[in-house]
């Protein structure tokens, strides 16, 4: 217990999965939705120019459009603060950018870490358990992968990890500063998952309810209210000023967005349970589901006696902070049950709402620190031994997945989810692994003119990962949902928009999941195959 308790032990052991964690960066693809988000992110530091008056300061090029507050709304700080570094560091490259990209990614979801163990550390009054939760945090191997990759549900995570310490402070010194700092966390987080707007409410419902006792003595407190105005005022600034595309008609476009959002249109199908369903027609226990089938069952195990013991305090208002654990059950309940109440359009597994999993690592870290106390009472002279076998029994299994999948940690699925999961759930939705597929290519086939077959071309979004002496040796096409031939029209043009092919095609990439939508070929040569463990992601043919 003592190494485990030591500053020392603990300061070195986060240094040093930090520095590991920035070393393996490299190794990431370019998911879905990153050049997107980038090119988003150049549209609102447009738009910051071009409202402030700031061109002589801020120059942006003339064909760089404002953001359209129709299409979509996230709030684009990561964005600001990836190209701003880029400039800062001169980085042009395009591989560099995107490594550089995954590194400060990765710097924000290993500082959230950080700060939510300095939370269950204050909570549980326990540098070791606090030490546990951490571990929870970083040692989900989807989560810790997304951590690398996702510009958008890891950072929202990441904020609303680092917003519960000053959260909790608030709610038990009645700090005002600590209110106004949790405020301007909430509302960064809320630019960039509007659902997360929920958290305001609960938290003003905690600070009402912090002395009730029962209704006859019930009375809110001037100290009380000013908390909630700060916070509330902090948080409102906070996504004003986080949020360019509100400027103009702040509470209109929120609306727009909220409305967008809420039921977003996204014509998809998803594959759950084994089925084609449509995504706008996800079933209630969708979310569930998920996080029950790509979450560690050790893992799973200690958060159902943390989240049971829990609602036990709570009902027998046991302990000073039983309160608290009411706005933690909230925060991980309530956002599950709205979205099934509204039926909101659901794909890619469960990632639109990773900001309730520090809300769950809170109940991993109780349930862990149950199971130890209870079996530090029947055998009393090993404590050490036990913790040191808990820890084991918790984690080795998916510390071993992270790094014998790396870099396809993102793929994790356990036993719950069937022997063959990617039957039955989505693999890789994102294509982050596709750079490996694509890496394959450009080094083992020698010529100078390659064309490679992707769905939705979606292999062309990591040319840019290739060496350089590679980038411009492939051609990307794009193909439909339907049986295919082997031969293109040699006036098709690659959507990188720089090449006509003028050969036909080398290469089809695909998986199974897209071959149940028609993406296939009818003759096929397998060549190679992005894995993540057992699990085959992606399979290269070759058109001999």
């Amino acid at each position: 217990m003592k190494v485990f308790s030591s500053k020392n032990f603990i300061y070195f052991g986060f240094t040093f999965l930090f520095v590991i964690g920035l070393y393996f960066s490299k190794d990431f693809g370019i998911s879905w939705d990153e050049h997107g988000h980038r090119k988003r992110g150049k549209q609102n530091i447009a738009y910051i120019s071009r409202v402030l008056g700031l061109e002589n300061f801020l120059p942006v090029p003339q064909h760089v459009k404002n953001p359209d507050i129709r299409v979509i709304g996230y709030g684009p700080m990561f964005e600001i603060l990836c190209l701003a570094s880029e400039k800062l560091f001169l980085i042009e490259d395009g591989k560099k950018i995107y490594q550089f990209r995954h590194k400060i990614n990765f710097t924000i979801y290993f500082i959230s870490a950080f700060i939510l163990y300095l939370f269950l550390k204050l909570f549980f009054n326990s540098q070791v358990f606090g030490l546990i939760g951490a571990m929870f945090y970083l040692l989900n191997p989807r989560i810790l992968a997304h951590g690398f990759f996702n510009p958008k549900d890891s950072i929202s995570q990441a904020i609303i990890a680092c917003a519960i310490l000053p959260l909790f402070l608030t709610y038990r010194k009645k700090s005002i500063s600590m209110s106004l700092i949790s405020g301007l966390l909430v509302g960064i987080a809320i630019t960039i998952r509007l659902p997360i707007i929920y958290i305001p409410f609960l938290f003003i419902l905690l600070i009402i309810f912090r002395n009730f006792n029962d209704w006859s003595t019930f009375r809110i407190e001037v100290k009380n209210v000013k908390i909630i105005i700060y916070f509330l005022t902090a948080s409102i600034i906070s996504i004003f000023l986080c949020f360019p595309e509100l400027w103009d008609a702040p509470i209109k476009k929120f609306q727009i967005i909220f409305g967008k959002l809420s039921h977003y249109q996204w014509a998809g199908n998803n594959l759950y349970l084994g089925k084609l369903i449509p995504a706008f027609n996800a079933p209630w226990h969708y979310i569930p589901v998920w996080i029950v089938v790509t979450t560690p069952i050790t893992f799973l195990m200690v958060f159902i006696v943390g989240i049971l013991k829990s609602f036990i305090d709570v009902i027998n208002r046991r302990g000073k902070d039983y309160l608290f654990q009411t706005f933690m059950l909230a925060g991980f309940i309530v956002p599950i049950v709205i979205i099934a109440f509204i039926k909101s359009t659901l794909y890619n597994g469960w990632r639109h709402v990773f900001f309730i999993y520090p809300f769950i690592v809170f109940f991993m870290a109780y349930g862990f620190q149950i199971i130890y106390q209870w079996l530090s009472l029947k055998f009393t002279r090993n404590n050490t031994k036990i913790l040191c076998g808990l820890i084991i029994i918790t984690f080795s299994n998916p510390l071993f997945f992270i790094f014998s999948a790396h870099p396809n940690q993102h793929v994790y699925f356990n036993k719950f989810a069937g022997p063959d999961p990617l039957e039955n759930f989505e693999g890789d939705y994102w294509a982050a692994s596709m750079r490996q597929a694509v890496d394959w290519i450009a080094e083992n086939d020698a010529r100078n003119n390659i064309n490679v077959l992707s769905p939705l071309n979606v292999a062309w979004k990591n040319n840019v990962m290739l060496n350089k002496n590679y980038r411009d040796k492939l051609n990307y096409l794009p193909i439909k949902p339907i049986s295919l031939n082997s031969e293109i029209r040699k006036n098709d043009k690659n959507l990188s928009g720089d090449k006509i092919i003028k050969s036909p095609v080398s290469y089809f990439i695909t998986n199974s999941r897209l071959e149940k939508e028609g993406y296939t070929l009818k003759s096929k040569n397998e060549v190679f195959s992005v894995n993540s463990g057992n699990l085959k992601l992606w399979t290269v043919y070759k058109d001999d």
